[in-house]
């Protein structure tokens, strides 16, 4: 028997067939933000894959959507330090906010640990 798809396979899915449909590079742009938010694994990958591709506009808006999503196990650390060396200056300042973003996610996280320990 198959499993059903989750929400987060289907948002792929959707994000792929809109991404290989679009007809011109500012809608495969604005496709990028439909993985906001999402978590697994194999979603993050997509997501750190698209800082590869040859738009300025899509790695840009990859580090954006990078900069608004759950990353704590720090995923996209790595790949966001190798962008902050793109060619084009915008990519580079998106990914230099979207690792202080994430970064100060992560700070908030551990404070409020720290918080729970202490109560």
């Amino acid at each position: 028997e198959v499993a059903p798809k989750s929400a987060e396979k289907k948002t792929l899915e959707r994000f792929f067939n809109s991404f290989a449909s679009a007809e011109n590079a500012n809608l495969r742009a604005d496709a990028v933000y439909m993985l906001k938010g999402l978590k697994e694994k194999d979603s993050l990958r997509v997501i750190a894959g698209l800082l590869g591709d040859s738009n300025v506009e899509i790695r840009r808006n990859a580090c954006r959507v990078m900069a608004e999503t759950e990353d704590a196990e720090g995923y996209f650390v790595k790949p966001l330090m190798g962008v902050l060396y793109d060619k084009e200056p915008a990519v580079r300042i998106a990914a230099a906010e979207a690792k202080r973003e994430l970064v100060r996610s992560g700070e908030d996280e551990a404070k409020a640990e720290a918080a729970q320990l202490v109560r």
